[in-house]
């Protein structure tokens, strides 16, 4: 009867570690994943996420939480994605990485020089329509 105590106990720690270690994708995040959902939240004049990371080709949908009483967007002219919500409001769209990796950038359409971030579509690279000059794309850290 010992190895049969045993041999339960040892089920429920394995049962239990791979509740632990499951899956842990943060729908609510910076990075897309597998979730499906991707929140990003603008309160004092600021983005909460500034990075947002997705494979190629992933769909997912994005919630603006928009915690100021300004309006504030989430627009990516290089994605082609406008999500607009009034203040103390959220507002959601759909967004679809490209195929292929790249960098993309996004910003507030009413705060444009505070409220900026990037997309990293795979391992990210060159995106071809950044507005950036081009000085600091190459940086490896």
């Amino acid at each position: 009867m010992r190895n049969g105590t045993k041999l339960l106990a040892l089920l429920g720690v394995l049962a239990l570690l791979a509740v632990a270690c499951g899956d842990e994708e943060t729908p609510s995040g910076g990075s897309g994943g597998d979730s499906g959902e991707i929140t990003v939240t603008a309160e004092d004049f600021a983005f909460s996420e500034t990075e947002i990371s997705l494979e190629p080709g992933a769909e997912v949908e994005l919630t603006l939480v928009n915690r100021d009483d300004a309006e504030h967007s989430f627009t990516s002219d290089d994605l082609g994605v406008e999500v607009e919500a009034e203040g103390g409001e959220e507002a959601s769209t759909t967004l679809t990485a490209p195929d292929e990796d790249g960098t993309f950038e996004f910003h507030c359409e009413y705060h444009p020089d505070q409220m900026t971030g990037t997309v990293v579509v795979g391992e990210g690279g060159s995106s071809g329509g950044s507005k950036d000059s081009g000085d600091s794309e190459d940086l490896d850290y």
